[in-house]
């Protein structure tokens, strides 16, 4: 496991000033990445209608929506996310959906501010690794679960190994990843802290998308909002220059193609 160096309060205050730096374009320049893995976990975790839940780091709505669409106006989805930024935008989409069975909070993951039993199901889309806590984070998603309450949440998969280049000429220009707690790499690792968190009928499903970018501006567009005022400008145009050469291999009649997979994490609380 590998952790950020920071303390946890210095951690989250960071996770909630990047991504509302990225809020406005997150998830929507280039193939919906986000979107895709969150219908395919509200469809796993087996959200129905009239159920309600929570979405835990709901940034733009990926789960968010899809999970509203199940429960229907018989339901609840309530969305939390660090980021006040990314709930301004979100719960302007919100309002402009006209959802009334939908709603977006600022708020702490690791410090749930519901009652016990609050849910049928709790989501969580890529976040996992952003909480410095993780087992306290659990321990909470578990408190506020009904008996025989259903949890699911995506973690990275397998990366597609035709990109593999990427990450290393990012590292080798001092362009900065995600603002992260621990990567989670290891496939039992978020099984295990389930377990630990008194889960039970823990499983992972690996699933993927082929995500089409249409050219490789699109590509580098999609790349550069995660990394717009994090680095000098003049390094930027320099790995923009070496990353198109390289994405220019790649390029096919029909686009630029990468696969992306996620681990989806399910498990329940005990009736």
């Amino acid at each position: 496991m590998s952790h950020d160096p920071q303390d946890p309060d210095a951690l989250k205050a960071r996770v909630a000033r990047r991504y509302s730096l990225l809020a406005e374009t997150f998830d929507r320049i280039g193939p919906p990445l986000f979107t895709l893995h969150g219908s395919r976990l509200v469809e796993l975790a087996q959200v129905s209608p009239g159920e309600r839940v929570l979405d835990v780091a709901a940034g733009r709505g990926a789960v968010l929506f899809a999970a509203a669409e199940r429960v229907g106006s018989l339901g609840q989805v309530i969305g939390i996310d660090l980021a006040p930024e990314m709930v301004r935008r979100t719960a302007a989409d919100i309002e402009a959906r006209g959802l009334g069975c939908v709603e977006i909070r600022q708020m702490d993951a690791e410090a749930l501010d519901f009652p016990d039993a609050s849910f049928v199901c709790v989501l969580c889309g890529f976040g996992l690794f952003f909480l410095p806590h993780l087992p306290k984070a659990l321990a909470e998603f578990h408190r506020v679960l009904r008996p025989g309450g259903h949890f699911g949440a995506t973690t990275d998969g397998p990366p597609d190994e035709r990109w593999s280049w990427w990450q290393e000429m990012r590292r080798t220009h001092g362009a900065e990843g995600r603002v992260v707690a621990q990567y989670l790499e290891d496939t039992r690792e978020v099984e295990r802290a389930l377990e630990e968190a008194r889960f039970v009928d823990v499983r992972v499903i690996e699933d993927g998308f082929d995500l089409a970018y249409a050219d490789e501006e699109e590509w580098w567009a999609s790349q550069y909002v995660n990394m717009e005022g994090t680095m000098d400008p003049s390094v930027l145009t320099r790995l923009r220059a070496a990353a198109l050469e390289k994405v220019r291999e790649l390029k096919r009649s029909d686009g630029l193609h990468r696969w992306s997979r996620a681990r989806y994490n399910l498990a329940r609380k005990a009736a």
